[in-house]
């Protein structure tokens, strides 16, 4: 558990953030900043939204100086402490409105996954300000996500992100300012090497593949489709010949936890309503042939008002048999469900068939200090069956509900007053038309 009080929230990178939940994430964020290294040896450097200070501070290892700003004050105190040289500097500042007067101070200035948490006026204030502070043979280094792989492909809109940008976008709002510009994208792939032993990749030949009809075919490179942009821009045209860059994890880190058993759940635990991942626990589950799961967190002594418990990273239906806080003092006590994020519930049945971060919060003493809690957890039906049973269960229920609605407007018709005027009426004319039927 890392002692930063920043929160692992979606909103910025940071290093500790756990592997099961936000993987390749720390591949994106690490390699942008590696890319960037390059054409940083003696530079004096602007890193706006610099963040937690990971990379402003892996920039002033070559860099003359660097400067982070940070428009949240608690991530530019947590820089400030953690990473200290005497060519680096953070402050507070808004990307609007960079805190730096004068006009062509920088050599370099970098803004990474920045652009998308400000709207559309505001993107174009933040180039303007790039504009001002760069030098006119200065380079800016900024990146985006790409709209059409988010929303296109992952069909994902990220709550932190006010305007994302295509790439005929993002190219058109660079382009008023920054006339040169060398565009890059960003991708994470599986991947096989052959290098030279005891070196670094220097020129190589790259083939892509994609695999079709049970086997793996060669392919050109336009099917690779970046999940981020990256662009070099400039007032002049650009001279520095950018290599590709590859970050290699030589752990595979990220790998090796895929390749884990994926079911987990997670407890949550807070003074107040707010949650974070520094403040929780993980614990793996295995099979789910089994039953009834007993998941037990160890908590260590803590003293906490509120428990959210997260009984698995997927969608589920199961029944929470029971939950049980075991106090450092050896007293237990059932606590019980006061919310949740289920699409329903029926007595300790809860479908969370409609999210993959299925929540359940509890009410607990804060006078006593918590050094265990246990939950007996039936899983009925998980991920992806979970949600095909509930469109099954839904659509059964829209049925009932058509069938109640239609019973209700018969009887209410029939009851009515000129539905029993008319009955001498509807009488004469089945008369009339047998009579009729007879001749």
């Amino acid at each position: 558990m890392c002692s930063s009080s920043l929160k692992i929230d979606g909103e910025r990178y940071l290093p500790w953030m756990p592997l099961a939940r936000w993987g390749v994430s720390h591949y994106e964020h690490l390699g942008r900043y590696h890319f960037l290294k390059q054409a940083a040896a003696g530079r004096y450097i602007l890193d706006l939204a610099s963040g937690e200070g990971y990379g402003s501070h892996m920039l002033a290892e070559v860099a003359e100086e660097v400067i982070g700003i940070d428009i949240a004050a608690d991530a530019v105190e947590n820089a400030k402490n953690k990473y200290k040289k005497e060519n680096l500097k953070f402050m507070q500042g808004d990307g609007c409105k960079v805190p730096i007067s004068g006009e062509k101070v920088f050599d370099i200035i970098c803004s990474f996954e920045t652009i998308e948490h400000v709207n559309e006026n505001e993107q174009v204030l933040m180039l303007k300000e790039f504009s001002r502070l760069v030098k006119d043979d200065g380079l800016l280094f900024i990146s985006t996500p790409n709209y059409e792989y988010t929303h296109g492909i992952l069909g994902f809109d990220n709550p932190h992100h006010k305007k994302e940008l295509t790439f005929e976008e993002f190219d058109s709002l660079l382009a008023n300012d920054f006339p040169y510009r060398v565009f890059f994208g960003q991708n994470n792939y599986y991947h096989n090497q052959i290098t030279q032993l005891g070196t670094n990749c220097g020129l190589y030949r790259e083939t892509i593949l994609k695999h079709e009809k049970d086997a793996f075919i060669e392919t050109s490179a336009d099917k690779k489709i970046p999940i981020l942009y990256l662009c070099v821009a400039s007032k002049k045209e650009i001279k520095f010949d950018f290599s590709a860059s590859y970050t290699y994890d030589v752990n595979n880190t990220v790998l090796a936890e895929m390749l884990e058993p994926t079911n987990q759940a997670q407890l949550f635990w807070s003074t107040d309503e707010d949650y974070s991942e520094e403040n929780s626990f993980i614990k793996k589950i295995g099979s789910f042939d089994d039953g009834l799961i007993e998941i037990t967190f160890e908590t260590g002594n803590i003293r906490v008002r509120n428990l959210r418990f997260d009984p698995l990273n997927g969608s589920c239906i199961l029944i929470l048999r029971k939950a049980v806080a075991v106090y450092d003092d050896g007293a237990q006590e059932e606590i019980k469900v006061s919310r949740s994020n289920s699409l329903y519930s029926e007595g300790s049945k809860y479908s969370f068939s409609s999210t993959i971060d299925p929540q359940l919060y509890f009410n607990v003493n804060p006078n006593k200090q918590i050094s265990e809690v246990r939950f007996e957890v039936e899983f009925l039906i998980t991920n992806d069956a979970a949600k095909m049973t509930e469109d099954i269960t839904i659509a059964i229920e829209k049925e009932r509900a058509l069938k109640r609605e239609l019973k209700q407007k018969y009887e209410s018709v029939i009851e009515s007053t000129s539905w029993k005027i008319t009955k001498p009426l509807r009488k004469l004319k089945q008369l009339s038309m047998k009579n009729e039927g007879q001749v």
